[in-house]
């Protein structure tokens, strides 16, 4: 679980169904805001300190992926590429040991 750098209200998780969770403590009906599902299990989801729509997870597989909460929960004709905007691939995937 990750808090927002800015907004004291707004958390991220990040499970072993390969979800990411957007929180707003401040919503009365719901506490999720949004929801990015993934292909494999997320095992970790961290803000950028100081760019507050920036965040990066991790996967099962090694793949580290920078992304945007704008594309990555936006409005639906906003989303793109789950919100990466940079990815890395694991060593071993591109064959480097």
């Amino acid at each position: 679980m990750t808090a927002h750098p800015y907004t004291d209200n707004v958390l991220m998780s990040c499970g072993e169904d390969g979800r990411i969770i957007s929180y707003d403590t401040r919503a009365t009906l719901t506490r999720a805001q949004a929801t990015l599902q993934l292909m494999s299990e997320v095992t970790c989801v961290q803000y950028h300190p100081r760019m507050d729509h920036i965040f990066v997870t991790s996967d099962a597989s090694g793949k580290v992926c920078l992304r945007d909460a704008r594309m990555a929960f936006g409005p639906f004709r906003q989303r793109s590429r789950h919100g990466i905007v940079h990815a890395v691939r694991p060593l071993i995937e591109i064959g480097l040991k």
